[in-house]
């Protein structure tokens, strides 16, 4: 990554490293910002810090709303959310520091003073707001979210019958149209609750996805497609299995349009939006 942003003559022609648009990446990833972190981030936590011999992680990127702060994970492994978003490009939030003696005691520094560790752990600081939760426009989505994905067949690069992802300054504006509205009603209808989960998303996105290239939808992005499960399935749902939602729209996407046409050849009929 640092090589190929300098732009040494060894990585003139690579293409940007995947890591840097990841979900997961050290530059994107916020599963341990939010307020409290998934059991899968969690087990996470206590790897990494058991094989590098660690009590505690420290990490940046997602303001925390109260101020400096720290998760701890069943075993009692520490993750320390450092950004305040002090900025005032951000949100002029407080100016603090992270303080971590050699002998492991943890203070935060603050304007007024020095705030020891316990008075901002989980017990202390109770129930808390998710920065991405409040419409900051701070947690800006990843890149690949919001890439319009086109379904028509094009020559070049793509092959024929291919899902191409256009690049952000070819993608529309993100928003949910009314053709998708319709769409979400439809979904709405032939909702099955008494499929397990991970089968009632794949039967939604498969369909929704389907319909979208039927009609070559130019404006649905991945962040769209959640969105639109999340009215259907609710949002929680969305949230709590995302990995699983991300790799299902991979996954189908990947198949291309012709063969997605192919499996899919029924359309949703519109009565069922009635």
């Amino acid at each position: 990554t640092s090589a190929w942003l300098t732009g040494g003559s060894k990585f003139k022609n690579v293409e940007k490293p995947s890591i840097l648009d990841d979900g997961d990446s050290p530059i994107w990833a916020r599963l341990y910002s939010v307020p409290q972190p998934k059991p899968r981030a969690q087990e996470e936590l206590e790897a990494v810090c058991e094989a590098l011999g660690a009590r505690r992680m420290v990490v940046g990127h997602t303001p925390q709303l109260r101020g400096i702060n720290a998760a701890v994970s069943p075993r009692g492994f520490e993750v320390w959310r450092t950004d305040t978003g002090m900025s005032q490009g951000m949100m002029s939030g407080p100016l603090e520091a992270l303080e971590v003696l050699a002998d492991g005691t943890v203070h935060i520094i603050t304007e007024t003073g020095i705030v020891p560790a316990a008075m901002r752990s989980p017990e202390a600081e109770g129930e808390m707001v998710d920065v991405c939760d409040i419409d900051t426009g701070i947690c800006t989505p990843l890149p690949d979210e919001v890439e319009a994905i086109q379904f028509t067949t094009q020559p070049e690069p793509a092959q024929p019958g291919a899902v191409r992802v256009r690049a952000p300054e070819e993608a529309p504006v993100n928003i949910l149209s009314g053709e998708n509205k319709l769409e979400v009603e439809m979904l709405r209808a032939m909702d099955d609750k008494s499929l397990g989960v991970e089968e009632r998303v794949s039967f939604l996105l498969e369909r929704l996805i389907a319909d979208a290239v039927r009609r070559e939808d130019e404006t649905l992005t991945k962040k769209t497609v959640k969105e639109m499960l999340g009215k259907v399935v609710g949002v929680e749902v969305v949230y709590d299995y995302e990995e699983y939602v991300s790799a299902e729209i991979r996954r189908i996407i990947s198949m291309g349009a012709e063969a997605i046409l192919e499996r899919y050849s029924t359309p949703v009929p519109e009565e069922a939006a009635k």
